[in-house]
């Protein structure tokens, strides 16, 4: 039979009926009641009632056996809430199951003692108490007895360097916790490196189609599966600052799953493959194959944990070099979602930014897509995702400049100062694909209002550090800007060799990306092949490309490149003489 109090207040009239000095004990009671009531099955589902009266009587308890016994039921308690993302609750369970334990902890209890040192520091790091959390792993690592059970604290080590910017840092604890692993890879691979472990994956896949590797057993391999997940956790870093061992950690982890089977983080090395295959190889086709095949892998009902990066990847650098870039938006959403109902923070960061860039460059209105923006950017600061935040601050702020700024909000690119700093806290962290956008976005803002000379300073600084975009659609971006900016240029015709060359590599690469997803890039080509004719004063032709570019863009919607590629055929045709001309194209622009 249940009984409940009629009301709260009588309920918490009773309650303070009871002696202070009491409570404890009667808390204690209660949670022992519990436990004889709830069968050891059902004991899970009602742990928080349990375990939340029974730490009240802490300190009742003498005997190690029960102390032990109650830190297990925190433990428990811990893992369900961090399940359900309660990080600061699953944080206390773990601190209560560590104190109950007491010392000679791995001594008496090791298993239950790593295994709440482990989970102690991943919440740690998820409640952005990275001091704390750094104390954990250092006790793990220096108690464990193998490599395999170091590898949980390495991982949250490697995520939460990531999400401070230190880059270098999360990769020399990658290549470490490899090397304990048994597999040593080069600080710096050479191009012979790379081809070799290319060749392995072909020699290994055979004759047998790419989709089939859907259907490999499991990997069931621990020293292979640890690897896996070692190799998975370090691979943004390598990504974001442009390191070649992205190409080796990324060839390792497909030639595992090859050879020994899929595990959880195969999806997300496929999809990172695809980004090699695509900007490394030049193969497009073969690209889009690994990335289906990764989605197929991380759409399945039990592959939530590994849907957010997988997604990720996919969408920002994948999916849009053989569909509509707006279609990427759904795929990327799902893996933000997936990440903030798993706690994958690293990637809920990614997709958040992610979204932050393909919305932007796919043609929504800027007036809808400002405060998208602005939520995605405070959402991850008040989750410690300082850096890829910092990422999102440049979409937000180009957003609202292109808008006007209509509430006067302080902008960094106009800050006396802010440049400086940027650039020194990124070269701090070798943090390369923020330069990137940065001096990309600054540049794009400086052609569109006519500042020509500032722009090319940009966009010249944004080349250097292109190795940080590879893949996404900011590095097509980049192609196309810098000749319109090249293009534009007063000084072109002085310097028409070098110029001349630079634009033409360019349109060489866009014209790449333009032939496997016409809807996105064509449109592009067309317009600075448009501006190529103006500069050699061929008219007709000029003509023809400023009209096809105008018409590719309103086809797929990309109403502001629309709008750029009628305002620059206005003044083609000013420049020409031809006012009303014009001023019909002026009118389309705005």
């Amino acid at each position: 039979m249940n009984y409940k109090f009629l009301h709260d207040r009588v309920q918490q009239a009773a309650y303070s009926l009871i002696p202070q000095q009491e409570r404890s004990r009667v808390h204690y009671q209660i949670g022992q009641l519990l436990i004889q009531q709830i069968s050891p099955a059902a004991i899970e589902e009602q742990i928080f009632s349990v375990v939340n009266q029974l730490n009240y009587g802490i300190a009742l308890i003498e005997d190690q056996t029960e102390r032990s016994d109650l830190a297990q039921l925190n433990l428990t308690a811990c893992r369900k809430a961090r399940a359900a993302t309660a990080y600061q609750a699953a944080r206390e369970y773990a601190a209560i199951g560590l104190n109950l334990l007491g010392e000679s902890a791995w001594q008496r209890q090791y298993e239950m003692t790593l295994n709440l040192h482990e989970i102690a520091a991943e919440v740690a790091s998820l409640c952005g108490e990275f001091d704390q959390m750094d104390r954990w792993i250092d006790t793990v690592i220096h108690h464990t007895r193998t490599p395999l059970e170091r590898v949980s604290v390495y991982i949250v080590k490697i995520q939460a360097l990531s999400s401070q910017n230190k880059f270098l840092e999360a990769i020399a604890i990658g290549l470490l916790s490899l090397k304990e692993l048994g597999v040593e890879l080069p600080d710096r691979p050479t191009s012979e490196d790379i081809q070799q472990a290319v060749q392995e994956i072909n020699s290994s896949i055979g004759d047998r189609p790419i989709e089939d590797l859907f259907d490999l057993p499991a990997m069931v391999n621990p020293q292979k599966l640890a690897t896996m997940q070692v190799a998975a956790s370090m691979v943004s870093a390598c990504y974001l600052i442009g390191s070649s061992l992205f190409a080796l950690v990324t060839a390792l982890q497909v030639n595992l799953s090859i050879q020994y089977g899929n595990s959880r983080s195969s999806a997300y090395s496929y999809s990172c493959y695809g980004i090699f295959l695509n900007s490394f190889l030049q193969d497009v086709t073969v690209a889009d194959r690994f990335g289906r095949l990764a989605y197929r892998l991380a759409s399945g009902a039990d592959a939530k944990n590994i849907r957010s990066e997988t997604f990720s990847v996919i969408g920002l650098c994948l999916y849009h070099r053989k569909s509509h870039l707006r279609d990427t938006v759904p795929i990327i959403q799902a893996g933000y979602q997936a990440g903030l109902e798993t706690g994958n923070l690293e990637f809920v960061g990614y997709g958040g930014q992610a979204f932050c860039i393909n919305a932007y460059w796919c043609g929504q209105p800027l007036a809808e897509l400002e405060p998208q923006i602005r939520a995605y950017r405070q959402q991850l600061l008040d989750l410690n995702q300082l850096t890829t935040a910092n990422y999102c601050s440049v979409f937000w702020e180009a957003t609202l400049f292109l808008l006007g700024n209509p509430n006067n909000l302080e902008i960094s690119f106009e800050e006396e100062g802010y440049e400086e700093k940027l650039v020194s806290q990124s070269f701090a962290s070798n943090d390369f694909y923020r330069l990137c956008i940065f001096y990309l976005y600054r540049a794009t803002l400086r052609f569109l209002l006519g500042d020509i000379a500032g722009a090319a300073a940009d966009v010249d600084r944004a080349r250097q550090y292109i190795a940080g975009s590879v893949g996404t659609t900011s590095e097509a971006g980049l192609y196309f800007y810098d000749s319109l900016i090249a293009l534009a240029t007063p000084e072109f015709e002085a310097e028409l060799e070098t110029q001349w060359q630079r634009v033409e590599e360019n349109q060489r690469k866009l014209q790449h990306w333009a032939q496997h997803a016409p809807m996105n890039y064509l449109h592009k080509w067309q317009l600075v092949e448009a501006e190529k004719y103006r500069v050699a004063r061929q008219r007709a032709e000029a003509i023809e490309m400023y009209d096809r570019a105008i018409s590719g863009a309103k086809e797929n919607e990309y109403i502001q490149e629309e709008a750029l590629a009628n305002e620059l055929a206005a003044k083609f045709y000013l420049d020409w003489g031809k006012e009303k001309v014009a001023q019909a194209y002026m009118q389309e622009a705005y």
